[in-house]
């Protein structure tokens, strides 16, 4: 369980959500992807736009905004390449997943289901 609207890792960002997606941008900008030829995918993937917080801090347009650019359809699978750009080190006190508190593998030696 990941909540987009927790605040980010990075002081940069203004939200959880906002950090996933410019992670998700910066792997495609290292030409090492390899994602499905899925049409919805890769057409909620170029949707969303950026820009600065009057605090300068990264943010993505709400959702409410590029859904209207993909008549109304809601970027499921976008925000399912996202959240894999999560990472059970990224949580702070503040984002303790109750999750973990009874995983012996997490417990044992820290890593999540995906070994990252």
């Amino acid at each position: 369980p990941v909540n987009a609207g927790w605040s980010a890792t990075d002081e940069g960002f203004h939200r959880l959500r906002d950090e996933l997606w410019w992670r998700t941008r910066e792997w495609f900008e290292t030409l090492a992807v390899d994602i499905p030829d899925h049409e919805e995918l890769i057409k909620e993937l170029t949707v969303p736009k950026f820009k600065y917080s009057p605090q300068g801090k990264i943010a993505v347009e709400q959702k409410s905004e590029f859904k209207k650019r993909l008549n109304g359809h809601s970027p499921d699978h976008a925000d399912a390449l996202i959240l894999t750009f999560f990472s059970a080190f990224d949580l702070t006190e503040d984002h303790q997943l109750d999750a973990y508190a009874d995983d012996d593998d997490y417990e044992n030696n820290g890593v999540t289901w995906m070994g990252v």
